[in-house]
């Protein structure tokens, strides 16, 4: 497996109750899933973020209503934000969504990864590939 591209993630810390969205560069590579602060060769030296897609339980849209943890925001009556995507590990639920300025979309990234997680995981969700 391998693809790579821009994504934003939303960071883990909050600051006032508000989480910000961070530009990342992600590469898949086999069982590895890095994220860099960029795409240069000096940027991409030591990665920000490595997920070991062995250990992810599953990958899915974060409005699934099927999905492990739900959205709190599922029933709420607002537009949902259909590019994002969630990666559950063992430690964290990795919150992404499409970099509108990538070509690659968050069904492309979603389809990739979640073949990529039940392949090297045989405790992977398969209901969601």
């Amino acid at each position: 497996f391998e693809m790579r591209g821009w994504i934003l993630k939303k960071a883990s810390s909050t600051y006032m109750g508000m989480s910000n969205w961070q530009r990342r560069y992600m590469y898949l590579q086999n069982d590895k899933l890095f994220l860099f602060e960029g795409d240069t060769a000096k940027e991409m030296e030591k990665a920000k973020k490595m997920i070991n897609m062995k250990n992810v339980s599953c990958i899915c849209f974060h409005y699934d209503p099927n999905a492990p943890e739900r959205s709190r925001k599922l029933n709420k009556e607002h537009n949902h934000d259909k590019s994002r995507f969630d990666v559950y590990t063992p430690g964290r639920i990795f919150n992404l969504k499409s970099d509108q300025q990538d070509s690659l979309n968050s069904d492309e990234w979603l389809g990739i990864l979640q073949k990529c997680a039940a392949y090297y995981n045989d405790k992977y969700d398969m209901r969601f590939t």
